[in-house]
Order: structure tokens, then sequence, then C-alpha cells
């Protein structure tokens, strides 16, 4: 009876076992078959990868509901190679990569995807740079290529920053003094063209203002005073990305100077011996933050005047010129 009553414990126990992973087989296949049928029971040769639904995208195989390979996703160094057949076996769609977030989720593709009719010919082919596309061209049954679409090359945005500035001065005067008060801050807007993947011309026309503490000696006489600058300047540089986000640029600047002399105090205000437009070179990094909606661009810039900013003046020093760090927060539609 004791040997009876184990055995029978032992048999449920089993039993219960049974219809526990027998039941969870079943809705994993049932769940595994719907998200499949839901997104792959209908076939169209231009279907896109978006298409297909990269929420339901995942690493290994996916099948079609007669059990045929529906897209495969194989992971290679942090990315993922993506292959995509009709229901019976024909190759559909090939994606050089698929970008791989550090959670493992598929977000975007990248590299050269191309698409294939059911009858073997390439019909559409689309290259990607870091998610943006670069192209895309469209094929005829001989191969002819029928349409040509260039990536976006304008991009648009907007600039604020700070900026540290230093003056270098020659043959300076007894008691003169001119130095900026305070970091000036720099308001303006961002304009790009990109010739290739890599390298892009932009504008940053932005206005500065600036206030400087000025001291110097006329007719041996002491004179103070607080004097501000708007300044229109505008940066035009080359920009070359040596990683996906890590850039460096380098170009020239040009400046104008809104205001001029105080028309009150013309006599003592040695705006009047400045020249109003000058130039220099700007060199500089930047780190490239794409979201969702728009791109982050964070910038680190180094300045120096060329020109003389002096006219003749007796009060000034001979020469003067302007060098600066200047830090800028750009936010910019995405390529």
């Amino acid at each position: 009876m004791t040997l009876l009553k184990s055995r029978n414990k032992v048999f449920y126990k089993y039993y219960f076992f049974l219809i526990v992973f027998s039941s969870t087989i079943f809705q994993v296949n049932a769940q595994y078959e719907r998200n499949v049928t839901l997104y792959y029971i209908t076939e169209e040769e231009g279907k896109g990868w978006d298409k297909i639904h990269k929420k339901n995208l995942f690493f290994g195989e996916a099948l079609y509901t007669d059990s045929t390979i529906c897209f495969t996703v194989k992971k290679e160094n942090g990315s993922a190679k993506f292959t995509k057949y009709y229901r019976g076996g024909k190759l559909h769609i090939t994606g050089e990569n698929l970008y791989v977030h550090k959670n493992e989720n598929i977000i975007n593709p990248t590299g050269t995807w191309k698409y294939y009719s059911r009858d073997g010919n390439l019909v559409k082919e689309i290259a990607y740079q870091d998610v943006r596309m670069i192209y895309r061209r469209e094929y005829d049954e001989n191969g002819n290529i029928i349409k040509n679409i260039e990536g976006v090359k304008f991009s648009y945005g907007f600039a604020i920053g700070l900026s540290a500035k230093n003056l270098i001065m020659n043959n300076i005067p007894n008691a003169f003094e001119f130095k900026p008060i305070y970091p000036s801050f720099d308001l303006g807007f961002y304009y790009g063209y990109r010739f290739s993947r890599k390298l892009v011309l932009r504008m940053l026309p932005m206005f500065d203002f600036d206030v400087y503490r000025v001291t110097f000696e006329e007719n041996s006489e002491i004179f103070k005073d607080k004097l501000s600058f708007t300044n229109l300047k505008v940066p035009v540089n080359l920009r070359y990305n040596l990683t996906k986000n890590l850039l460096f640029l380098g170009g020239i600047y040009g400046s104008y100077s809104v205001l001029g002399p105080d028309e009150e105090k013309q006599q003592h205000d040695i705006r009047k011996d400045l020249k109003r437009i000058n130039y220099g070179i700007d060199l500089g990094i930047g780190y490239e933050k794409e979201l969702k909606y728009f791109t982050v661009l964070y910038e680190i810039r180094y300045s120096h005047q060329l020109n003389n900013w002096v006219k003749n003046s007796e009060v000034l020093p001979s020469s003067i010129r302007q060098q600066g760090i200047h830090f800028s927060l750009i936010l910019k539609d995405k390529w």
C-alpha cells in the first residue's frame, strides 16, 4: 500500500510537469507563429526592413508558418547582418548591417541594403552611413538605374555658446589696459552642406556680445571706461568625421562689429580707432550625438585673429589681435 502511494505521488509529479511544460511550449509556439504570421504573411517585393517591423527582429532565424525560413539575423562584432527570403526560399533582402544597441536591441540599418524580385533581379539598393541615407537606386529588369535619389545634403540648426577671449598686444603705451570683463555670450545659426560621408562644409553665423574694461592716457589725462561690442562672426569650416561621433573642424572666420563708437563721447571712445571688419583662423573638435528627433553637436574651437585690429592711433598699442576659446551647443536636424 505504501509502495502504491509513493508510485502515485511520482506519477502525479511527472504528470503535472508534463502539463506545465507542454502548455508552455504551445504558448511559445503560438506566440511565435502569431508574430511571424502578423508580419510576414503578406509578401510585397518593395517592402523595406522597417515594414518588416524592427521590433520583431531578433538574433537567429524566424520561420514562416509553413516552416520555411523568413529571415536570419547574425551578430558580428557589435552589428548584425540581415537576410530575408520570400516564402519558398528565394532571396528577398540582404542587409549589410543593423545597428545594435548595448542592450541588444536592433535599432537601425547601416551599410548597403539590396532588394531582389522573385525572379532574382536586383530592383532596389539603399546605402546608409551611420543610419543616414546616402543614396537610393532603383533598377529595371536589365539592371539599368531608373531612379537615383541622393541622401539629404543640407542641414540646419540653432547654436548657443560662450567664449573666453584674450588680447595679444605689441608696444603697449603706459597706463594702457584693455581686457574682457567676462566671457561673451554667443547666439546664432548652423548651416551644413555634405560633400561625402565624412566631409561637410559648415557655416556658423553668430552674434557675440562682449564687454571690455579699458584704461588709456590721452593728453596727459587718464580715462577709464567699459565698452560694449556686438560682433557678427561667421566661421566657415570643413568638418571631417574622425569616427562615428568625433569630428575635426578647420577653417577661417570673418567678423563685423555692429556697434560703432558712441557719438556722445566720440573723442574718448577708442572704438573709433579699431577696425570693424576682422578675420582669422578657426580650428576645433566636436562630438555629435544623434537623438530621436534631432542631432546634438558639442564643439570646442580655438580662433586667432590674423589682421591688426588697430587703425593708426597714438593712444593704443601698435597692434592688437584677439584669440579665443569657444564652447558651442548646436541643435540641428538629421541628415
